[in-house]
């Protein structure tokens, strides 16, 4: 894989407000239902515009801007000098501008703008770091893909959820569109996980990369150990152009385990571990996750093996831990340029 090759991302395109509190008790009792850390939800945006001011001086606001899991990978590798396209759709109102403007590099002409913006408001303990994500949904006016979008097929798609059925409507059209020799890489984050291996069927027996964390691999697959599931996956034989000499063959599954780091299953039998990279002081893992993906697909597409791939993951990982939502991305884009990942 040569770096003027462009990528594909698509998923939620959302304003992410982003609050530390003290706990989650105020935000379960408003809403009714507990609110559990590390986990999401999908609420209304009456809900949310009541929720904002049910908490009041409680939770202070640290953030507020672009999210969104395939949008931060896409803007995490744009920052790493790839060429990067994104598919999905968002507001007409200030929020989609604000969220555009931000995706720099990032070539945005198959974003389809409508209705209003997803936004997401993002609880942050004090004491855990840990963060529980509440989603009021946008426009699922999804932008039909045609042949005239892109200049040429797209090689390299990757997907991560959209919080309506709509939105896995248009991903499995979307799948179901791309060329039979693209990577399809795929991160289903707890709203699709929670769908079930039926639901997800369409996405999964394409997928050739399952980016998932453990608690959404419990959800999804149970207790079934990760050697069996290859099954499931895109098993085609078809010769890839995207595959670099030295790198894992796909289909293959990455399972990210927090502070734990990160495990790699490949169909070929190989099963490799690496450690998270340690750091002083955490102030927001806010997409941490989808650094991870960012770090480990940069790696991989430049051909380095299961244990690169992963560092580069944790690497990417544990720079994104230091600052509040993308606001890492400025270590990235300035003078320290891409200098150790």
């Amino acid at each position: 894989m040569i770096e003027d090759e462009r990528l594909y991302f698509s998923g939620a395109l959302n304003l992410d407000i982003i609050f530390e509190i003290d706990d989650l008790s105020i935000v379960s009792n408003w809403l009714g239902r507990e609110i559990r850390p590390g986990s999401e939800y999908i609420i209304t945006h009456s809900e949310l515009d009541g929720l904002i001011k049910a908490i009041g001086a409680s939770a202070s606001e640290m953030y507020r801007g672009g999210g969104g899991s395939a949008a931060n990978t896409c803007v995490a590798l744009s920052a790493l000098g790839l060429k990067t396209a994104f598919i999905g759709a968002c507001g007409q109102d200030d929020a989609g501008k604000i969220i555009l403007e931000e995706m720099e590099g990032v070539d945005l002409k198959i974003v389809k703008r409508s209705n209003k913006t997803a936004t997401c408001i993002i609880f942050l303990t004090k004491k855990d770091k840990d963060r529980s994500i509440l989603v009021a949904p946008g426009t699922d006016a999804y932008p039909l893909l045609e042949v005239d979008d892109t200049s040429r097929p797209i090689p390299f798609l990757h997907l991560s959820s959209l919080p309506t059925k709509r939105g896995l409507e248009f991903h499995t059209h979307l799948v179901s569109a791309l060329p039979s020799w693209a990577i399809l890489s795929l991160d289903p984050g707890e709203i699709y996980s929670s769908l079930g291996r039926e639901s997800l069927s369409p996405l999964l027996r394409r997928t050739d990369m399952l980016f998932i964390t453990q608690g959404e691999y419990a959800m999804l697959f149970g207790g079934i150990a990760p050697k069996e599931l290859f099954s499931l996956l895109n098993r085609s034989e078809e010769a890839r152009p995207l595959l670099a000499p030295g790198g894992v063959r796909p289909p293959m599954i990455v399972i990210k385990k927090g502070g734990e780091g990160a495990e790699l299953f490949g169909v070929d039998g190989v099963e490799v571990a690496a450690n998270a990279e340690r750091i002083s002081h955490i102030v927001d893992n806010t997409g941490a996750g989808d650094a991870f993906n960012a770090g480990f697909i940069r790696a991989w597409l430049r051909g380095e093996g299961p244990q690169e791939c992963l560092k580069a993951g944790n690497r990417l990982a544990a720079l994104s831990l230091g600052d509040w939502g993308r606001k890492w991305l400025r270590r990235l884009r300035g003078d320290h340029g891409t200098k150790g990942l």
